[in-house]
């Protein structure tokens, strides 16, 4: 039987897409079952999703691999595939990613970037002339178990801030915090002022710690996304230099689970880079698990 390859119709091919997103997903331990709804309010409907970079594959009438390009930051595009289990290595990678990065580059695009949790996707994107950049673990931790209480230092206080009065002072703190140990700054910075826009992005989730002066010393940042109700994340977190080594990490954390656990959600995840071992540590003696590792690989296009 043929397979064709055309771009997704996002209104006409939306039922048979679902089916198929959750047929893929189906040996991906982190999956969660993909809904109509959630695909067009959080995917489909959102400012910066653009169909010509989505490619699908089918057989017959059936989806059976998917190619996507999107936006990332400015300048920076992903791009990824997926396929179903039954149609894997048998070179329709090729023939789904090929359209997607000639429509990125045909942008005039500088980067682009590629996640791979599949040793063998990983060795394809290679193949396709990306490099390792850099390496993540997914964490997660079961909410049944409750935040623990933190004794603070004398005249350190834990509490929710006035996001709106004091948004510039954060990110300050979130710059100068992971600067020193992320070469990946910029980005990051990039994607924080991109989630203030976010629905999901919730002020009272905002949890700092301050001196006795009041000056925000550290901070914790936890989220919910609203197609994904039951699991909280912990989007950043950090301590300024000069207070590190004083459990300020640990509280922040605790609290930031807390403000998740009033949410009734029934775990909380993080990412971590591999190359900072001291919050992986934290992370683990707090109940985080580590569910998968991430390779994120990057390509330069040139001139």
């Amino acid at each position: 039987m043929s397979i064709t390859i055309r771009t997704l119709d996002k209104d006409k091919d939306l039922e048979k897409f679902v089916e198929f997103y959750n047929l893929a997903h189906a040996d991906y331990p982190t999956h969660r079952p993909l809904t109509g709804e959630m695909l067009r309010d959080h995917v489909f409907n959102k400012p910066n999703y653009d169909g010509q970079g989505h490619f699908i594959a089918l057989e017959d009438s059936k989806i059976i691999g998917l190619g996507r390009g999107g936006l990332e930051s400015a300048g920076i595009w992903t791009a990824g595939i997926l396929i179903v289990p039954e149609h894997r290595k048998s070179g329709l990678e090729d023939r789904l990613f090929d359209p997607v990065l000639d429509y990125i580059i045909g942008k005039g695009v500088k980067i682009i970037r590629a996640g791979s949790v599949k040793d063998e996707l990983t060795e394809f994107y290679k193949r396709k002339g990306f490099n390792e950049w850099r390496y993540t673990y997914l964490m997660r931790r079961d909410m049944a178990r409750p935040p623990s209480s933190i004794e603070l230092p004398e005249g350190i206080t834990i509490g929710i801030t006035d996001f709106e009065k004091e948004k510039d002072e954060i990110r300050q703190v979130l710059y100068t915090g992971f600067k020193e140990s992320d070469e990946h700054i910029d980005d990051m910075m990039e994607y924080y002022d991109n989630a203030l826009s976010e629905d999901f992005f919730d002020p009272n989730g905002v949890i700092v710690a301050r001196t006795t002066g009041g000056g925000i010393i550290g901070l914790c940042i936890a989220l919910v996304h609203p197609a994904m109700k039951d699991t909280g994340h912990i989007a950043w977190l950090t301590v300024l230099k000069e207070h590190r080594g004083k459990g300020l990490g640990r509280a922040l954390l605790m609290e930031g689970l807390r403000s998740l656990e009033e949410l009734a959600v029934e775990k909380t995840q993080l990412s971590v880079d591999l190359e900072n071992p001291a919050a992986l540590e934290l992370y683990e003696d707090c109940g985080f698990e580590v569910v998968t590792e991430e390779m994120i690989l990057e390509m330069k296009v040139q001139s």
